[in-house]
């Protein structure tokens, strides 16, 4: 599992989430900027940021957050989706 952070520079809450999950190792996370990635955007319909994306090795999306989440939130939802899978 690893996790997109779709997000952009000019983007307010972008930073704060990446301020928040500064120090996040639970899995990878991949950062991905919406202005430079219309594809990735496209192919995940992703309308606004920031956006992340919980997915799989194939990039099977398993959790889809938009906004700004605490990192403990983050942790529960992830430890939560592994012990359903």
């Amino acid at each position: 599992t690893k996790i997109y952070k779709v997000g952009a520079e000019w983007c307010g809450p972008c930073r704060q989430l990446k301020q928040e999950l500064k120090d996040f190792d639970l899995v990878p996370i991949i950062e991905v900027d919406a202005d430079e990635d219309e594809a990735f955007c496209e192919k995940y319909n992703i309308k606004n940021i920031p956006v992340l994306l919980l997915c799989d090795d194939e990039d099977k999306v398993l959790y889809r957050q938009v906004g700004f989440i605490l990192k403990k939130c983050l942790i529960e939802k992830i430890t939560k989706i592994n012990e359903n899978i």
